[in-house]
């Protein structure tokens, strides 16, 4: 099968979902391209290049085909997919549609989300087939120790103080308030020093001693932020903010999930005295993310869905 795969490649090149896609590409035997609609030229000459390969499917894993109009230039005899990666509340998803998203569905034949309560509403929204498909992990050749990148609590990711993202930075402060040692946290806007972290991840979750995971939004069923398959891609012992579905995907103890800033502080407390438990989380998580979760796995399962028109079991 011949595939064009459309997102931030160049843009952001050591994304581990990008690394996995490309080796799920190859792993299935797919004569794989990828097209970046982030840095590419105008919609006319991203969609002839996606034209160009003449695939069998075409898949947009990123918004920016829907803004930047390039769907429309698309040929019509491509099986056409796309796959929403990331989440927001509903009442802020439908804004969106009604900016002009939905006019793109009359440019695609099915859909796929992050999110397992929101298939409906992009369901309905767009009138196509539409099917649940979270991110995966990335299988790298090694887990990578190496001492400067060793913190006792790590946390990659933005602190917005903003609605909707308001929880999560104050989940994070009362943390670090009770926590036995603080929270190291790396936050990088810029998009060339995002890039140096990204190159850094499988180092720096590897080698921390506690990861610390929570997503900008925990009561939607299913939806995970990139960070929670990051952490078991590359071994980490790895304590996350509970989510409906969160021990479908890995069952404690391969991840340690808290609810509150105090059940957090305990995990940390517990797990920085027994280094022996840490270790054999580290590899446990990894091990079983590979073996069940890859993105491999993944996209195999995601045209079974095509094929049969169902649902098939993403856990």
């Amino acid at each position: 099968m011949k595939v064009v795969y459309c997102a931030g490649f160049e843009w952001c090149p050591y994304a581990p979902k990008f690394m996995g896609i490309k080796q799920a590409m190859k792993e299935l035997g797919w004569e794989g391209y990828t097209v970046d609609p982030i840095v590419g030229e105008s919609a006319e000459e991203i969609a002839a290049e996606i034209n160009g390969y003449r695939p069998d499917m075409v898949i947009y894993g990123t918004t920016v085909p829907f803004s930047r109009q390039i769907c429309q230039f698309v040929d019509s005899n491509i099986y056409r997919v796309f796959w929403m990666l990331d989440y927001s509340p509903k009442p802020i998803m439908q804004k969106m549609f009604d900016s002009g998203w939905q006019s793109n569905s009359q440019y695609l034949d099915a859909l796929f989300v992050c999110s397992e309560d929101h298939v409906k509403l992009w369901g309905e929204a767009f009138n196509l087939p539409t099917y649940f498909a979270p991110q995966a992990c990335y299988v790298p050749s090694s887990l990578e120790y190496t001492k400067d990148a060793e913190f006792d609590l790590l946390f990659i990711g933005c602190v917005c103080w903003d609605y909707p993202f308001k929880a999560r930075a104050e989940m994070l402060a009362q943390i670090d308030a009770v926590s036995p040692v603080s929270i190291t946290r790396i936050n990088e806007s810029d998009q060339t020093k995002r890039n140096e972290v990204f190159k850094r991840i499988p180092k720096y979750y590897h080698s921390s001693k506690i990861v610390l995971d929570i997503s900008h939004f925990w009561t939607n069923w299913g939806y995970t932020s990139s960070r929670f398959w990051h952490a078991a891609s590359f071994g980490a012992c790895n304590i996350v903010k509970r989510f409906p579905g969160c021990s479908d995907f890995f069952p404690e103890p391969l991840k340690w999930y808290f609810d509150t800033p105090q059940e957090a502080a305990d995990l940390v407390n517990k797990l920085l005295q027994d280094a022996v438990l840490r270790e054999q989380t580290k590899l446990a998580v990894a091990e079983y993310g590979w073996r069940n979760h890859s993105w491999t796995i993944r996209l195999e399962k995601m045209v079974r869905c095509l094929e049969t028109g169902k649902q098939v079991p993403m856990y």
